[in-house]
């Protein structure tokens, strides 16, 4: 009997233990979070309008708000309520950047973003952009397949622009508003489809692959271990598995995280963590709650846990358990705001 009530001391002790380093002391944004991850506020307090496109500048994230990027810095830089987070400095694209919201990182080094015009091409060494004649204007999700196309939405219709010769080909008509947009490391396109509650799987083609009722309402979208992760309307991100190779049949949809606020476009940056918006309320880390929006950078323990970008790196997770759990994901969230 003393040893049965040792052993079970042991594992209560284990278990305590892991829940103490899966839950550190940081803002609770997300007051259910997978617990193989990690949450964290990164940008503080941002006004209504910026992002919620996101790219890259070396390992420093870069928010759109109209024709200007704001470039975090890449280590926090002030503390609010408690919480350190990272700070901005403006760039003014003075011209070529009509309104819009979503951005990607390209292969060749730039960015790319979804305008009332068309995609724009956006430099971010000299802070310019050039919008591509005759491409599709949108709003929001846009990404970089495998190959360096970019695959955008102008809202109802799916799109493929060649950067190189400037060609806009739709590939795919939705007939409902598609939201946030991410693709797979074979070059499968999730589209998170708002209008009908909805997530989508075509091929960079655009045949149909897959098309999925869930119950929540999809908004931003990512990728990571065979599974797509939706960042809902409610507050919520859930996992989707597919039961098929290729994403093909039935889908299986957990909650993955719970408790947050309506965000936007979601994406993942090169560290391999998930970068979420999150509009209406910030839960800081001296236990204080404030009006506002804020983007928040998830991670599995240990480091990453996302698919990244096509083209960059992500530092190995720190233990084969993690690399074997599959746990990637989250998402994000968001108040429509145009033009």
């Amino acid at each position: 009997m003393k040893r049965r009530w040792f052993k079970g001391l042991l594992i209560f002790s284990a278990l305590a233990a892991l829940t103490a380093v899966s839950s550190p002391a940081m803002a609770v944004q997300f007051s259910y979070l997978d617990p193989g991850y990690t949450q964290e506020i990164y940008t503080g307090s941002i006004p209504t309008g910026w992002g919620p496109g996101y790219t890259w500048k070396g390992g420093n994230l870069v928010l759109r708000g109209g024709n200007t990027l704001y470039e975090y810095s890449a280590a926090p830089a002030a503390t609010v309520n408690g919480t350190a987070v990272h700070t901005a400095t403006s760039h003014v694209i003075s011209s070529g950047l009509a309104a819009g919201y979503g951005m990607t990182t390209g292969l060749d080094g730039f960015a790319y973003a979804n305008t009332s015009n068309g995609v724009a091409k956006i430099d971010l060494n000299t802070w310019t952009a050039t919008t591509y004649a005759g491409s599709a204007g949108g709003y929001y999700g846009i990404g970089t397949l495998p190959d360096g196309r970019i695959v955008h939405s102008d809202t109802n219709n799916i799109w493929v622009l060649n950067p190189t010769t400037g060609t806009d080909t739709k590939i795919y008509t939705a007939g409902s508003f598609i939201d946030g947009i991410t693709v797979s490391p074979t070059g499968e396109i999730f589209l998170a489809d708002l209008g009908s509650t909805r997530i989508r799987v075509i091929s960079s083609t655009g045949t149909l692959i897959n098309n999925v009722a869930v119950s929540h309402g999809p908004d931003g979208m990512a990728f990571g271990a065979g599974a797509a992760f939706a960042s809902n309307t409610d507050g919520t991100i859930t996992r989707l598995n597919f039961a098929g190779a290729g994403y093909t049949g039935a889908v299986t949809e957990s909650i993955f995280a719970s408790g947050g606020t309506y965000g936007d476009l979601a994406s993942v940056g090169p560290d391999g963590s998930f970068y979420v918006s999150q509009w209406g309320t910030i839960h800081w880390d001296n236990g204080t709650s404030s009006g506002g929006n804020a983007i928040v950078k998830i991670s599995a323990i240990g480091g990453g846990g996302f698919n990244p970008p096509p083209g960059t790196s992500v530092p190995e997770p720190g233990t084969l358990l993690l690399l074997g759990s599959g746990l990637l994901g989250l998402g994000y969230y968001k108040r429509k705001i145009k033009g």
